[in-house]
């Protein structure tokens, strides 16, 4: 945490503002990121001191900045009295996100944790690294070109002198040189062309890494796995890396299965993958781990994603397939969820070796209903997490979604937890509102199971396109598309 600090209404708010853009350009923040920073802050923390107040005890508003990866997280808390009957996507700040101030932003009234606004900045740069030329983003420094992929390979003998462990920050420069070896400029995930944004991650937890390292120092391959607030405790597994000279030696295989083995010491549930829906080799990989499909994520990548040497159509967004690789089973219990969704969830866990109680029958809600709202910009795609099920769930729900409006989400994703024993009865609604399954997260929260459900807004989507390599994955995505084509044309068919 580089700043934490609670003030009250007699600050100025460019003070506390003027405060974190200095801790951020102390801790190597350029200043226009720094710059961003600061205007997020005033815009949640004016939004915070809107609220009434309950007390003079709880009027103070606390403002925290860290550095998580490679972003600067703001977060402005305040224990002021939640607004009724306003919807959390409505304190989403509109202009900081259509003028690309922040990349994500979350809000939610936590009920004792008070009410919680989060921005995510992307720092896109690593302060140490101040060199640019063409074809290197800007702020990265001048590497050497991606190795050919027709480079001489390595012997045997060689391979043979390889060690195989666990890395930490000390690896993390050696790490983005294996990547510029890899990839050139071209690997999709900033952090991991920023050294102090890898050491960060692994020092907080959020990133787990195994390499493969030469005598000499210098890695030849990676894997990891990486949480994240939307997966919960189920981490993703990916960043698989090996060096072209090193290829066909089964490197990404030992290194596949020392990840396995850090992630079952550390009492993993499981590994959370999307794989591309253009070819199945990704899919194959997955499935030769023990992994299965576990939904279908309709249209969620850009038009503009595209993978070299694959077929894509440049005016549709890319589906992707969710995965699981299960670890262990910690939540061997009960499942709630309306009949019409207790054969694909079977199916599921079956094909996953998971042990679950299906319960379909319908239970009111009771009590308060709790959630967060995050919006991702860059992929456009809205996430409302459901934490408790209250009576005006649905409500709720539809209410954010209409607040949405103006940050025009091509996608809406709503985490409903399965372990509560009102998810069938929301899951019934929002199924009758045009939800579709998106995927089932087994394990993902500390007391069980999670269901996404998806909204799509009129996105093209070729069902013949898209390519499983198992014959369960092919039922489960053929069935979602049946229901995702029902939604849109009974959509349809209200709009007449």
């Amino acid at each position: 945490m580089l700043i934490s600090v609670s003030v009250d209404d007699t600050v100025p708010i460019d003070v506390i503002s003027t405060a974190v853009a200095g801790v951020l350009e102390g801790a190597g923040v350029t200043h226009g990121q720094a710059d961003r920073a600061k205007i997020a802050v005033e815009g949640l923390v004016f939004d915070a001191r809107q609220r009434p107040r309950v007390s003079v005890a709880t009027s103070a508003v606390t403002v925290e900045v860290e550095l998580r990866g490679d972003s600067a997280v703001v977060r402005v808390i305040d224990f002021r009295a939640p607004e009724v009957n306003v919807s959390a996507s409505s304190a989403m700040p509109q202009a900081l996100l259509a003028d690309g101030v922040i990349d994500q932003f979350t809000f939610g009234s936590q009920g004792k944790d008070g009410n919680r606004a989060e921005c995510q900045i992307r720092l896109g740069r690593n302060p140490g690294l101040a060199a640019e030329s063409e074809g290197a983003p800007a702020g990265v420094a001048v590497r050497p070109p991606a190795l050919r992929q027709d480079v001489e390979r390595v012997d045997d003998d060689r391979v043979d002198l390889l060690e195989f462990r666990p890395a930490g920050p000390d690896d993390a420069e050696a790490i983005v040189e294996c990547v510029y070896r890899c990839y050139g400029y071209t690997y999709p995930t900033p952090a991991f062309y920023q050294p102090d944004a890898i050491a960060r991650m692994m020092t907080d937890g959020s990133l787990h890494s195994c390499v493969a390292v030469e005598p000499e120092g210098a890695v030849v391959g990676h894997a990891a796995f990486i949480y994240s607030d939307a997966m919960g405790r189920t981490p993703e597994a990916g960043v698989l890396l090996v060096d072209p000279r090193y290829r066909g030696h089964r490197i990404a295989e030992r290194l596949a299965e020392l990840r396995r083995g850090i992630a079952i010491d550390a009492r993993v549930p499981g590994f959370w993958l999307e794989c591309v829906t253009n070819h199945p080799a990704s899919q194959r990989e997955v499935l030769s781990q023990g992994g299965t499909a576990v939904g279908l994520l309709v249209a969620v990548d850009p038009p503009d994603f595209a993978m070299s040497g694959f077929d894509h159509s440049a005016d549709e967004r890319m589906s992707l397939l969710p995965m699981i690789v299960p670890l262990t089973d910690h939540h061997a219990g009960t499942v709630h969820v309306p009949a019409s969704l207790a054969e694909p969830l079977r199916r599921c866990a079956d094909e996953a070796g998971l042990s679950r109680t299906i319960d379909d029958t319908v239970t009111q809600p009771n009590g308060l209903t709790v959630l967060r709202v995050r919006l991702d910009v860059p992929l456009a795609v809205a996430h409302i997490l459901v934490d408790r099920i209250g009576p005006d769930a649905e409500e709720r729900i539809h209410a954010e979604v209409e607040a949405l409006v103006e940050a025009q989400p091509h996608s809406v994703h709503v985490d409903v937890p399965l372990f509560d024993p009102a998810a069938g009865w929301l899951l019934d609604r929002l199924l009758d509102h045009g939800y579709v399954w998106a995927s089932w997260l087994p394990g993902a929260r500390e007391e069980g199971d999670v269901l996404r459900v998806q909204q799509v807004n009129s996105a093209a989507v070729d069902g013949a396109s898209i390519q499983c390599a198992s014959d369960h994955g092919r039922w489960l995505c053929d069935w979602i598309l049946d229901r995702w084509q029902l939604a849109r044309d009974a959509d349809d068919e209200a709009k007449r």
